[in-house]
């Protein structure tokens, strides 16, 4: 109760300053007549003078035709909102795509799935020293392959970390990893020496490091991920992530996007996934998703795709509707792995 009453009181703030990019159109009186380059900071101006259609590469919900704000996602199909443009009224018009895979990626998912959760259910995560206390754990998979999991967000102090969402610069010693979220980057920094000791202690020998996490700890192992391909230390980098909030500045993600074995699992209505994006208070806080989408009942394909409302529906996706949560993501994957 005493997270769900913090969770309400920020509520009317995080309303505030949420916007979703599919709800900015261009501003033909604005002074701002060039797109800013991918991953660059946005200058201070009038954001609706951006065409954030074009510079986030989705295909807008034309608002004029259908409301996405009444309409999409309330569990009725809006037949003028039935387009891919509109992702299918936010998948109230279709049931249960899932964007196919091949047999061994199901495998590989189920693996890391059932691993990832004895974790979750043993509640047998080592625990970061810092503020948050991040939760992660390394340990062995199948034949050669080592798996390094992150607990998604499970306390107020983990949560509140999410808002901390201004952009800053991540490295791995001296090398640059990619500009990320101070929240994400603070979680990364507190748990990767121990990661690197880790890996080297029980996993030296194998050729295969996968990177797992839920939410906020799947934005973190995206970040992770990213840092240890860079690094060259294994001959293969995997990552796989359930609901992950958008990790890296625009311009990193496209970078990433494609580089390694990337699968990013979306529940259908999880607004979580896009609730770190963009606000108008600080045209600096722009980012980007990565990595190949599985959209569980949903038809969401696009490298940056993500169902937006901004922190206030993220809540609902959390407390309410439970899309979000991890038991959610747990049913509804072993129901399309048939498992």
């Amino acid at each position: 109760m005493k997270v769900l009453s913090i969770a309400l009181f920020l509520l009317p703030v995080l309303m505030v300053v949420a916007v979703d990019p599919k709800n900015t159109t261009v501003n033909p009186n604005s002074d701002i007549k060039t797109i800013v380059p991918p991953g660059r900071v946005m200058p201070r101006g009038e954001w609706n003078g951006v065409d954030t259609c074009w510079f986030f590469e989705i295909k807008c919900c034309e608002e004029s035709v259908c409301d996405y704000k009444v309409k999409n996602s309330n569990g009725i199909c809006d037949s003028e909102c039935n387009t891919m443009e509109c992702n299918y009224d936010g998948g109230d018009c279709i049931d249960n795509y899932v964007a196919p895979i091949t047999d061994w990626e199901k495998n590989h998912l189920r693996r890391t799935l059932d691993r990832f959760l004895l974790v979750v259910a043993a509640k047998d995560w080592d625990v970061a020293p810092g503020i948050y206390k991040d939760e992660y754990k390394v340990i062995t998979g199948d034949d050669d392959e080592c798996l390094v999991l992150f607990e998604g967000t499970d306390s107020m102090d983990e949560a509140l970390s999410v808002l901390d969402t201004q952009l800053i610069a991540a490295y791995d010693g001296k090398d640059y990893v990619g500009t990320a979220a101070t929240g994400w980057v603070a979680f990364y920094y507190s748990v990767i020496d121990d990661i690197k000791k880790q890996i080297s202690l029980y996993c030296k020998d194998r050729a295969v490091v996968t990177f797992a996490g839920h939410s906020r700890g799947g934005a973190t192992a995206a970040l992770a991920a990213s840092a240890w391909y860079q690094s060259g230390k294994s001959e293969y980098t995997r990552l796989i992530t359930f609901g992950a909030l958008r990790t890296f500045a625009i311009e990193d993600a496209n970078w990433a996007h494609g580089q390694f074995y990337q699968l990013r699992v979306v529940n259908n209505n999880d607004a979580c996934t896009g609730a770190v994006g963009v606000d108008t208070s600080d045209h600096s806080r722009l980012y980007k998703h990565y990595g190949t989408v599985i959209c569980i009942g949903c038809t969401g394909s696009d490298q940056d795709f993500a169902f937006g409302g901004g922190f206030a529906r993220c809540l609902d996706s959390i407390y309410i509707a439970k899309t979000h949560s991890m038991d959610t993501y747990s049913k509804e994957l072993k129901r399309y792995l048939g498992v």
